[in-house]
C-alpha cells in the first residue's frame, strides 16, 4: 500500500483515493512521506501560524476530488497548492481554485463556495484531471492561518451526497445506524428459539419459518448464513425497521436455481402492497432479477444489460438506494451499477412483517444461500456500496 493512502479505507481506494492524511501526530505524518517547514501544530489535524508553517507532500496523480475539513483564522487565507498552476485559497469569504477546469465546490453538503470561520467541511471537484505535483499545505503564494483536517484526494469526481456524509463525519460509519442487520453468523444462530439474530440493537430477530414446529427449517451453514430449499423461510418483526424515506437494503446471497417459470422472493415485507420486494423473475427462458416497489416493478434488469453481473451458484450482493423524495436512486450487484437515476418511487409507510427467502407462509420461496440482510435508513453512496462489497468479499471462512 502506497504511504499516502495508508490514512484510508479499503472503499476509499477502491473508488480512487490517492492522497489521504490525518494530521494524527507530526511523526505520522512524516511517515506519510511529508516534510515540514516551520512548527505547526499536529494533534488529528494541522494548526498554521500563517508567517512559515507548511508540509509537504510527494505528487498525486490525477486528482479530481480534493476533500478536507478547515477552520479558519479570517475569511481570507491560502490554503494549499497542489501544482505550479492549481491552488486553494479563500477570498472575502469564498473559496477559489486556480487552474482547476470548472470547478464545483461544496461547503458542509452544500453546493456553494462561501464560507465563513467556523470549521467546515470542503469538497471541491472537477471533471478534468490533474497532477497535484507540488503539494504544499499552509501556502500559496504567502502562508496561510488555519487548522486543516483529513485531507483527501480522489481521482474520481464525488458527489453532493459524498460530501454531505463526509461533512456528517457519516460515510462509513453507516453500518452502525442499521435497522436491521442479520449477519447470519454461527454466533448468532440461536436453535432453541428457532431463530437468527438482528445484531441492529432493534430486536428484530428472524425466526425460522413462523416458529411452528411443523415448519421445515433453513439448515445452518458452518460460517455464514443459511441453505433455503426451496421450502424454508424466515420471518420477522418489521415495526421500526422501514421508518425512513431514504433507505438501503443489502443482500448477500447464493442462488441455486436454475431457469424456471418460478419466481422465488428473496426479501420483501407485508401490508398487501408488496413493498421492498426482490426476487427471482417469473420466466421461464430467464434467470432475470426483479425488483418490486410498491406497486412498480423494476424488471429484467439483469436479463437484459447485465447478464455478466448475475452469478447463479456464486455470491451476490445487491444494494439498493431510496432517497429522501421516495425515489430508487441507484442499485449496484457485485459492484456493477445496474440502476441510476429512476424515478420509481417507494411505498410509503410501516409494514407489520418482513421475510426472508419467501414473500409470505405460501408465497414462492428461495433455494439457495442468503448470507447476510441489513436494512439501513439512509441511501447508500456508491463509496458505501464498495465498501459493502469489499466487506463482503473480505469475509473469512465464507461460503
Amino acid at each position: 500500500m502506497s504511504l499516502l493512502v495508508q490514512n484510508s479505507t479499503s472503499a476509499e481506494r477502491a473508488i480512487g483515493l490517492k492522497f489521504a492524511e490525518t494530521f494524527e501526530t507530526q511523526d505520522a505524518v512524516k511517515k506519510n512521506g511529508g516534510t515540514f517547514t516551520g512548527n505547526p501544530t499536529v494533534d488529528f489535524g494541522m494548526t498554521t501560524d500563517g508567517t512559515e508553517d507548511v508540509v509537504t507532500y510527494p505528487e498525486a496523480e490525477q486528482i479530481k476530488t480534493i476533500s478536507f475539513f478547515i477552520t479558519l483564522e479570517t475569511t481570507t487565507e491560502n490554503i494549499m497548492q497542489l501544482s505550479s498552476s492549481h491552488s486553494i485559497e479563500a477570498g472575502s469569504g469564498t473559496l477559489t481554485a486556480t487552474g482547476v477546469t470548472s470547478p464545483t465546490f461544496y461547503v458542509n453538503g452544500v453546493a456553494t463556495a462561501a464560507i465563513g470561520t467556523a470549521r467546515s467541511h470542503v469538497m471541491i471537484t472537477t471533471a478534468t484531471a490533474f497532477d497535484a505535483d507540488a503539494i504544499q499545505v499552509g501556502q500559496d503564494a504567502s502562508f496561510g492561518q488555519f487548522k486543516i483536517e483529513d485531507l483527501k484526494m480522489f481521482n474520481t469526481e464525488l458527489g453532493i451526497q459524498d460530501a454531505l456524509n463526509y461533512a456528517n463525519n457519516s460515510n462509513f460509519n453507516y453500518a452502525e445506524k442499521a435497522t436491521l442487520h442479520l449477519p447470519m453468523r454461527l454466533a448468532d444462530h440461536d436453535p432453541t428459539n428457532v431463530k437468527t439474530l438482528d445484531r441492529s440493537g432493534n430486536g428484530k430477530d428472524a425466526t425460522f419459518g413462523d416458529g411452528s414446529t411443523s415448519t421445515t427449517y433453513p439448515t445452518k451453514l458452518s460460517a455464514h448464513g443459511y441453505e433455503l430449499d426451496g421450502g424454508d423461510y424466515f420471518k420477522g418483526t418489521a415495526t421500526g425497521v422501514f421508518n425512513s424515506d431514504k433507505i438501503g437494503i443489502a443482500i448477500e446471497f447464493y442462488p441455486d436455481f436454475e431457469v424456471s417459470a418460478n419466481q422465488q422472493y428473496i426479501f420483501m415485507d407485508t401490508t398487501g402492497a408488496n413493498r421492498y420486494v426482490i426476487a427471482k423473475e417469473n420466466n421461464a427462458s430467464s434467470n432475470g432479477l426483479d425488483i418490486f416497489l410498491g406497486s412498480t416493478q423494476i424488471e429484467n434488469i439483469v436479463e437484459a444489460n447485465y447478464t455478466d453481473a448475475w452469478r447463479t451458484g456464486q455470491k451476490n450482493l445487491l444494494v439498493i438506494s431510496g432517497d429522501a423524495t421516495n425515489n430508487v436512486t441507484n442499485v449496484w450487484l457485485n459492484g456493477v451499477q445496474i440502476l441510476t437515476d429512476d424515478t420509481t418511487a417507494w411505498s410509503s409507510g410501516n409494514p407489520d412483517n418482513y421475510w426472508v427467502g419467501s414473500a409470505n407462509t405460501t408465497g414462492s420461496k428461495f433455494d439457495g444461500k442468503i448470507t447476510e440482510v441489513i436494512v439501513l435508513p439512509l441511501a447508500p453512496t456508491a463509496l458505501q456500496a464498495a465498501d459493502l462489497l469489499i466487506r463482503s468479499d473480505k469475509k473469512v471462512n465464507n461460503l
